[in-house]
């Protein structure tokens, strides 16, 4: 399978997966839940788009990678939060409406927000580095919002229907997402291999660890609301960073480093994610009402 038809399975199992968020989600009523709470709406941002980046550029500036990877470090940072995050922030007992409603939220700003931090950065960096607000806007739309305001309209014409495909759609789009997942490091893995070492492997890990570390501190005290905001810095959208990424720098290939520092998140957030897990349960922290919310995407806490 050529690499032009994995991206487009891949692809296609987000839209699915994000047209089931769409059956169970309750959107006004999660981006009213953020939107009644501008701090926390505002320091979300900051911490995503502004804290997370510089320290993208801090590492950049401080390890000596390849130009690859320092591309992919700061597209990854400028990138907004994948469509099927949410669903991991709540098996690992995330605030449901603070997760669905920032996807949403940060969604609707991207094709402006992006392109503008974006310019700020290139300027900051002296080079030129900037994204069009159009190739953007059709990223989000076409993964984010078009299928899941369809799950939503279809759930509001057909809510028996809705309720009993939802689940389905959601393992079947997410057991192809996972095998499209393998076949891109199989096709990838020579330059993948080529880019451990020489710091890279390092400077993902620091980044990693660093806007995991941003999210947790920023979103506070309660862990259902520090995981949602840690995992949202640590872990962004794979194709918008490689769109931002090939724009500026055409001709060259970026998705060995994206999926590199995608797999070094993932070793690393199982650990901190375990450690929350453990929070709330020690804590008893009554989180019980917002966790149960998980059965409207399909799964249990258990995944």
């Amino acid at each position: 399978m050529e690499l032009t038809q994995v991206s487009l399975v891949y692809n296609l199992s987000i839209a699915v997966t994000v047209f089931a968020y769409g059956l169970y989600a309750n959107g006004l009523k999660d981006v009213r839940f953020l939107l009644r709470q501008p701090r926390l709406l505002i320091l979300s941002l900051l911490a995503m788009f502004v804290i997370t980046p510089v320290l993208a550029l801090a590492i950049n500036e401080t390890l000596d990678i390849p130009l690859i990877a320092k591309i992919a470090l700061v597209a990854l940072a400028l990138s907004p939060i994948p469509p099927l995050l949410p669903q991991k922030e709540l098996q690992a007992g995330g605030h449901a409406s603070y997760g669905i409603g920032l996807v949403i939220i940060v969604a609707v700003l991207s094709p402006v927000l992006v392109p503008a931090l974006a310019t700020f950065l290139g300027r900051l960096m002296d080079q030129p580095y900037g994204v069009p607000p159009a190739q953007i806007a059709g990223v989000v739309l076409g993964l984010v919002v078009v299928p899941l305001v369809a799950g939503m309209l279809f759930q509001l014409r057909w809510p028996g229907a809705a309720e009993a495909i939802a689940g389905p759609a959601t393992r079947i789009a997410g057991a192809v997402l996972g095998l499209a997942t393998i076949a891109f490091l199989i096709i990838t893995f020579p330059l993948v291999w080529d880019l451990i070492g020489a710091w890279t492997l390092l400077a993902m890990l620091l980044f990693n660890l660093g806007a995991l570390a941003i999210g947790h501190l920023i979103g506070g005290p309660e862990p259902d609301r520090s995981i949602v905001l840690a995992l949202s810095c640590a872990t962004r959208h794979p194709g918008i960073a490689i769109t931002i990424a090939t724009v500026n720098y055409p001709g060259r290939s970026f998705i060995a480093a994206v999926l590199l520092c995608l797999i070094i998140n993932g070793i690393v957030a199982g650990p901190y994610l375990q450690w929350q897990r453990r929070r709330i349960a020690a804590a008893g922290s009554g989180h019980a009402s917002e966790r149960s919310s998980v059965s409207r995407y399909g799964q249990g806490p258990d995944g």
